[in-house]
């Protein structure tokens, strides 16, 4: 599969030509082409209709190349709307298909997005060996777009399972293949996640550099997806700053502009980016004293996050109706709320939802009075931060993430339950 950056109107006359002179062979390729240009141009139904022909024609004449390319574009449209698991099948039927083609380029694109499924679904070691093959391929054949691709994912990847430095690598990598190739929807992808790996390490003076580059880069092109990830991604870091206002002008752009429909590019991973932008606009009520608000966007959060099996988003819903039970002092709710979230945090083992979770928990076990739990539930928050500092080579970064004011805040609480008896 080749990324022939050519709108469907170049292939309709290709299919005309190839239909008048019973090419099958050029009509498939036609077909699929125009399918993929569909996708490309975010038309999505139009997409899957001449995907449909293409892998029609491609079984009928015996084309792997055709077919597991259309397979492919069918599965994409598939994934980015969240029908995950039409998505994954699709996926594997080509890869299967792309390996028996002797297509590389097209086996690196499944395994590229093969390894992006189970990344949104927080089974990250699982992503990550897909991913490597995908890297092995890319640089056995001298694929440098599907290593683009693969290095950027791996770096969100390698952020979820708490591996920052190697998610950095990655990325840094990748941003310097970006600029090699002339690409800039990517750069503005790794900018944003370089952005994100930074505000998980609470080094906010870097997280809102590089999320500003990415949102500042990415406005020309006029991507909503990628607009909106950097927009979410800054309030996140102000929230952190405690600069509320500040956050709340972020989340409320984001918020009104993802209500638009029929606009190019508005449905595009829509349902994934919303999970995060709930949860965001929930934590930003929480600290603003609107318990009621803050448990409508948990809810919401919830609702996206549950059907596409988005476990980290999951754990963020679960957590933060437990804070707000906590709030409202429905201690019951608040602690059953809490033990899902943490059930989930440790099935997939993400260092901040373990850490956060955990620190909830002392907080609800506190204001019940047990202080053992309390003390056990800091305990293992610290210990957590502490495995991901362990693994920090780079000195200043660990300085800035062990005195960061969110860690220092569980070291206090730990330390005021020192001596204190029930």
């Amino acid at each position: 599969m080749t990324f022939a950056w050519i709108t469907p109107k170049a292939y309709q006359r290709m299919l005309e030509v190839a239909r008048q002179g019973g090419d099958r062979a050029k009509e498939a390729e036609a077909l699929y082409q125009i399918g993929f240009g569909f996708y490309l141009a975010h038309e999505f139904e139009k997409a899957l209709e001449f995907s449909h022909q293409a892998k029609a024609l491609a079984l009928e004449i015996g084309s792997k190349r055709v077919l597991a390319g259309s397979i492919w574009v069918i599965g994409t449209v598939h994934a980015i709307v969240g029908k995950l698991d039409e998505a994954a099948h699709c996926f594997e039927e080509s890869l299967k298909v792309s390996r028996e083609a002797g297509d590389k380029s097209q086996e690196g694109f499944n395994l590229w997005i093969l390894g992006v499924i189970p990344n949104w679904q927080g089974k990250y070691k699982q992503a990550l060996q897909l991913l490597e093959q995908g890297i092995a391929l890319g640089q056995t054949h001298n694929l440098q777009f599907i290593l683009l691709l693969i290095l950027w994912v791996k770096g969100i990847t390698s952020c979820g399972n708490g591996e920052y430095e190697d998610a950095l690598d990655s990325l840094k990598e990748g941003l310097e293949l970006s600029k090699r190739l002339g690409d800039k929807i990517l750069k503005c992808r790794i900018l944003n996640i370089l952005g994100w790996v930074y505000g998980e390490l609470y080094n906010l003076e870097a997280a809102i550099r590089y999320n500003q580059e990415g949102a500042e880069v990415s406005y020309p092109i006029g991507d909503p997806d990628i607009i909106r990830n950097a927009e979410i991604n800054l309030s996140d870091n102000y929230i952190l700053l405690g600069d509320l206002e500040q956050a709340q002008k972020y989340l409320e752009k984001v918020y009104r502009d993802s209500q638009q429909r029929g606009k190019w590019g508005e449905e595009f991973m829509k349902w994934r980016y919303s999970q995060h932008l709930h949860h965001s606009l929930g934590e930003l009520w929480l600290k603003k004293g609107d318990a009621e608000q803050a448990l409508a966007f948990a809810e919401e959060c919830l609702k996206l996050a549950e059907p596409t099996s988005s476990r980290k988003n999951i754990v963020k819903g679960w957590r933060l109706k437990g804070q707000v039970f906590l709030t409202q002092g429905n201690l019951s709710e608040a602690e059953e709320a809490l033990h899902k979230a943490l059930m989930i945090a440790r099935e997939i083992g993400n260092p901040p939802q373990l850490w956060k979770t955990s620190q909830a928990l002392g907080e609800l076990y506190e204001q019940k009075g047990d202080v053992e739990q309390a003390r056990s539930a800091y305990g293992s928050a610290i210990q957590v931060i502490e495995e991901v500092a362990s693994r920090l080579q780079d000195q200043e970064l660990k300085r800035i993430f062990l005195s960061a004011r969110p860690v220092q805040e569980i070291r206090e609480s730990l330390e005021r339950l020192k001596g204190v008896t029930t």
